[in-house]
């Protein structure tokens, strides 16, 4: 079975799966991290101490954490079974893991943002057709391509860290303050806020309304609760474009394979209000539909 249909047969079975330590001890070397100055040569030595790895097991230590387990609980059991069924596929993961590591080492980014990537360990994070590490840098290139500085494009590369309507699992929960906390002291409060919105938008209502409206939505309804969350200054336009984005990466993750394109026109009623970077990505969807 190749890449893609392999991916594409597991495309939603989202893991991660990371050295056997306690979701506390995790927290709390994320928080120390928080209170350090992170430095490049600090970031590299991560990396190549990920790169060195072995055998990693992507599946062990799911039932440990229970952001993860909260919309998915037999998510472990899922990912034990398909690298039974696909034994090759650890091969790809490996591959993917590698290769996200490679690329978050030359990607001009704060390394304090970096290690946050490192600490939720997001090369063992396994997100549709790539790892969430590659998806997520691939994400947050194409925003900064957009035209958005490093806070706005922070909502890409973060996008769906605390999970999303479509995206079950949440490597950080937004119900936690602590949670939160993290992101907000690596990316900034108007960032994790961004990213609290992709998280919890519920995207049908918030598309048919821009449509009805004909204009930007001041506020949008949360995919579980329904609750109506207030949108602020350039908040809408960051949304539109990383979920344009978003959905854009993986036709390029897939070697600009043209059925990844297929979400797209679903976005047509933000075409107004994108930059041109997402206008010219719906113009490429439907180039390819034709």
């Amino acid at each position: 079975m190749d890449r893609r249909n392999l991916l594409l047969a597991i495309a939603y079975w989202n893991f991660i799966g990371c050295k056997e330590i306690s979701p506390a001890e995790s927290k709390a070397k994320m928080a120390a991290d928080n209170d350090k100055k992170i430095t490049e040569k600090d970031v590299s030595l991560v990396i190549e101490a990920r790169l060195s790895e072995k055998n990693v097991d992507f599946a062990s230590v799911l039932e440990a954490k229970p952001s993860i387990l909260e919309r998915q609980p037999d998510i472990a059991q899922t990912i034990r079974a398909t690298l039974k069924a696909n034994p090759n596929f650890i091969t790809l993961l490996e591959k993917g893991r590698i290769d996200g590591l490679h690329r978050l080492k030359k990607i001009d980014m704060d390394p304090a943002v970096k290690m946050l990537l490192l600490d939720l360990q997001l090369e063992k994070v396994m997100h549709e057709v790539a790892t969430t590490l590659d998806h997520f840098i691939g994400v947050f290139e194409l925003m900064r391509e957009w035209g958005y500085k490093d806070e706005a494009a922070y909502t890409g590369l973060f996008h769906a860290v605390y999970g999303t309507e479509f995206n079950p699992v949440q490597v950080l929960n937004h119900k936690i303050e602590s949670d939160r906390e993290i992101l907000r002291k690596r990316v900034g409060q108007k960032s994790e806020l961004g990213i609290y919105h992709y998280a919890t938008v519920n995207s049908a209502d918030w598309l048919s309304e821009v449509s009805s409206q004909k204009k930007p939505t001041t506020s949008i309804s949360h995919f579980q609760s329904k609750v109506r969350i207030q949108l602020k200054d350039n908040d809408f336009a960051i949304l539109a474009d990383s979920q344009v984005a978003n959905s854009l990466e993986p036709y390029f993750a897939l070697n600009k394979d043209a059925s990844m394109l297929k979400r797209l026109p679903r976005f047509e009623p933000l075409r107004p209000y994108l930059s041109q970077g997402g206008q010219k990505a719906l113009d490429l969807a439907k180039l390819a539909a034709k």
